[in-house]
C-alpha cells in the first residue's frame, strides 16, 4: 500500500529503522531494517483485528525455533505509527536470495534439492525408528500439512464446519491432525473444543514421522532415530497442541469472538506426489495463492 511505502526512514520504538520497502499486501508490509548492526526482514500488520492477535501468538511461539534450514525471528513487539493507528511487528533475519530469484538465472545444483529429504518412510511400530526413502516397510507416508488459523469476529457455530470437515475426511482428501477452538463470551469466560482424526496408534505414528524430519535436517540419521523416539513421545495423548497453547489463545483474543488453530494433512497429495517423484521430479517452489493475493496483484498493478 501507497501509505506503507511511506514509512521508510521512520523508526520503529526506536530500535529498528524502515530502511527500504521489500513488498507487502493489504494485510501487511515488509521492509529491510537492522538489528545489531546486520541486516534483517520487518513484518508490520494492523494489530486491532483477530487474526492478528493470532498471528502475533504465532511469532512469538516460533521464536523459540532454531534450525538452519529456518529464518529466526529475532524480536517481536507493537508499534505506535499514528494516533490510534497501532501495528505488530516481527524482525527475523534476512535472506539475500530466494527460488524466485534464483531460477531465472540459473538451475539448481543437484547438491541444492538434495539438502531436503524427499520422503521419511518409518515401520507401523511408534517405537521402532524410521528411515530414510529407501526402506522397503512402508505402511504410512504423511502427507503436506497445513497450518491453518481462523479468527471469528462475531462467531456463530452451526455444525456446518464440522460436517465439512467429515466430509473431507470420510473421502480421504484431509486429515485433521489436531484442532483447538478457543472462545470468549462478552464477559470473558472461556470454552474451549479440541478434536483430531488420529487414534492413539496414528498419533504415535505422526509424532514419529515428524521428529524424525526434523530430527533428520538438525544431525542426519541419528538426528531422525532420536527425533522419532522424542516425536512419539510428544503425541502419547493424541494431540499436538497442549493446555499452554489454548490458553495461550484464549489470553490474546479479545471478549466476545473466538479462533481456531488446525493441523490439516492433505491426503489427496501423497499419490501425486509419488508420481511426481517416479517421474524424477524435484518440488523447487510450494506455495498457496487465496484469491486476496490476486486482489492486491491488481491493486499493485494499478498503482504502477
Amino acid at each position: 500500500m501507497e501509505t506503507w511505502q511511506q514509512w521508510e526512514g521512520l523508526v520503529i520504538n526506536g530500535r529498528f529503522p524502515l530502511l527500504r520497502y521489500l513488498g507487502g499486501s493489504e494485510q501487511s508490509a515488509v521492509y529491510l531494517t537492522e538489528i545489531d548492526g546486520s541486516k534483517a526482514a520487518i513484518k508490520l500488520i494492523p494489530a486491532e483485528t483477530v487474526p492478528a492477535q493470532i498471528q502475533l501468538s504465532r511469532w512469538e511461539l516460533a521464536s523459540n525455533l532454531s534450525h538452519p534450514h529456518l529464518l529466526r525471528i529475532l524480536h517481536t513487539g507493537r508499534w505506535r505509527v499514528e494516533a490510534e493507528r497501532d501495528m505488530h511487528f516481527a524482525v527475523m533475519e534476512y535472506a539475500d536470495e530466494n527460488l524466485a530469484e534464483i531460477l531465472p538465472s540459473r538451475r539448481l545444483t543437484p547438491a541444492e534439492p538434495a539438502r531436503t529429504p524427499t520422503m521419511l518412510e518409518y515401520p507401523s511400530r511408534p517405537g521402532n525408528a524410521p528411515t530414510v526413502a529407501g526402506c522397503k516397510e512402508t505402511p504410512m507416508t504423511m502427507g503436506p500439512v497445513q497450518l491453518l488459523v481462523v479468527g471469528f469476529d462475531e462467531p456463530h457455530f452451526t455444525g456446518a464446519i464440522a460436517a465439512e470437515l467429515d466430509k473431507l475426511r470420510e473421502q480421504d482428501v484431509i486429515r485433521l491432525v489436531d484442532m483447538m477452538v478457543v472462545q470468549k463470551d462478552d464477559v470473558g469466560n472461556v470454552t474451549t473444543l479440541q478434536r483430531s482424526d488420529l487414534s492413539a496408534e496414528d498419533a504415535a505414528e505422526f509424532g514419529a514421522i515428524v521428529g524424525a524430519l526434523i530430527g533428520f535436517g538438525a544431525a542426519g540419521e541419528e538426528g531422525a532415530e532420536l527425533g522419532a523416539e522424542a516425536g512419539a513421545e510428544a503425541m502419547e495423548d493424541g494431540h499436538v497442541f497442549d493446555d499452554d497453547q489454548v490458553w495461550y489463545v484464549a489470553d490474546s483474543i479479545p471478549n466476545g469472538t473466538a479462533a481456531a488453530v488446525a493441523l490439516l494433512e492433505h491426503r489427496w497429495a501423497i499419490p501425486l506426489r509419488s508420481a511426481i517423484q517416479g517421474a524424477g521430479g524435484a518440488l523447487l517452489a510450494d506455495s498457496w495463492v487465496h484469491p486476496t493475493d490476486l486482489v492486491a496483484v491488481g491493486l499493485t498493478a494499478a498503482a504502477e
